[in-house]
C-alpha cells in the first residue's frame, strides 16, 4: 500500500500575517444596550443567534455581525436583552461552523452550548 500526500483546502494565513486586535472581545450588557465583539480574522460572515432558553427552541432573532478592524466582528443591540441566551456562528472557507457560545461568556446555558 502507498502512502499519498493530502492538501488541505482550507486558506492558510502565517502566524505573522494574522490581524491584531488589541480591544475588548466579548459581551459588554446594559439594559439600554449590549455590544457582541469576537475575533474571527478567518472568516467571511458572523452571526449572532439569541434565544429565550439555554437548550432547545429556536432562535428569537438573527444578526449579521459587522466585520471591523483587526480580524474583529460587532453588533449592537440597542434594547435589553437580559436573562436572553447567545450563539456565534462563523461562516470560514464557505462553509458554516456549528452554533458555538462566546469564550468570554460570563455564564453559559445547560451543558454550556449558549452564553448567558
Amino acid at each position: 500500500m502507498a502512502l499519498t500526500s493530502v492538501t488541505s483546502a482550507q486558506t492558510t494565513i502565517k502566524p505573522e500575517k494574522y490581524p491584531v486586535y488589541n480591544g475588548e472581545l466579548g459581551v459588554k450588557y446594559s439594559a439600554k444596550k449590549t455590544v457582541f465583539k469576537v475575533w474571527a480574522p478567518k472568516a467571511s460572515a458572523v452571526k449572532l443567534r439569541l434565544y429565550d432558553a439555554g437548550e432547545g427552541g429556536s432562535p428569537i432573532q438573527e444578526i449579521d455581525l459587522v466585520k471591523k478592524s483587526g480580524g474583529s466582528w460587532q453588533t449592537t443591540i440597542k434594547q435589553n436583552i437580559k436573562n436572553k441566551y447567545y450563539t456565534f456562528q462563523m461562516m470560514q472557507d464557505g462553509k458554516w461552523s456549528l452554533e458555538a457560545p462566546d469564550i468570554y461568556a460570563k455564564a453559559v446555558g445547560v451543558n454550556g452550548h449558549r452564553g448567558i
